[in-house]
């Protein structure tokens, strides 16, 4: 489902982005010597939410077997997890139609980050004081966010280790844990699904560009998925 949305989506956008105002134009730092189209992110949002609304009721039921505790911390930290992504594309694609200052984009990745460690998604580094793991956690999740927007210069080069990255994970969560992880492993998934499916509009020479709304999306996404996807074994 992921991967038909998004194939299917990013033609669409791609022949929309002149009316979207979304055409990223040749420059001294840019690669592409042509006007070209951007915003292929959206392919890629649209095809982790449908998945997502998609199969619901299949993730809904892989919990049930988990506990209830356990159920409502994973349910929160995912629920966290999926607003920020929602907040972090919106503003990516508001970069890409008109340019956002990047002191308004930082402070925003700031609290999202915060907002996201705060519901749980927390990596304790081995570190007894929570409030190391705190910082390293937000520092991991911005760190990661803004390398695939940096990384977002060359054509496939920044969905193509997205792909590489979120399925390499979902199959340690799947196979290579004590205990199976199959919501996160699932929401890897969808994102690898997406991704598939832009590349190949996006594969060289590339007929559009995910943009910032893809780069800040994928980049978030795997920071906060490989912490939430993180077990550690209690004796």
């Amino acid at each position: 489902v992921a991967f038909l949305t998004s194939l299917l989506i990013t033609p669409l956008v791609k022949r929309l982005s002149p009316v979207l105002g979304l055409i990223d134009l040749p420059g001294l730092r840019k690669v592409h010597v042509i006007p070209t189209p951007r915003g292929g992110g959206i392919g890629i949002f649209l095809g982790c939410a449908i998945a997502c609304f998609w199969s619901a009721s299949g993730i809904l039921s892989l919990w049930q077997a988990r506990g209830p505790s356990e159920v409502s911390d994973s349910a929160r930290q995912l629920l966290a997890i999926a607003c920020g992504a929602v907040v972090l594309f919106l503003t990516g694609l508001a970069d890409d139609r008109w340019s956002l200052s990047w002191k308004f984009r930082l402070g925003l990745q700031v609290l999202v980050a915060a907002g996201v460690v705060q519901s749980g998604v927390r990596a304790t580094v081995f570190v007894s004081q929570p409030w190391f793991g705190f910082l390293a956690t937000m520092l991991w999740i911005m760190v990661l966010t803004n390398a695939m927007n940096f990384l977002d210069n060359m054509d496939a080069l920044s969905a193509g280790i997205g792909l590489i990255a979120s399925s390499i994970f979902a199959v340690i969560l799947l196979f290579m844990v004590r205990v199976p992880n199959y919501p996160v492993a699932a929401m890897l998934l969808f994102l690898s699904g997406s991704l598939l499916g832009f590349l190949f509009w996006n594969r060289p020479p590339a007929s559009i560009f995910m943009g910032d709304c893809g780069s800040n999306l994928i980049g978030f996404l795997l920071a906060t998925l490989t912490v939430a996807g993180t077990v550690y074994e209690r004796s």
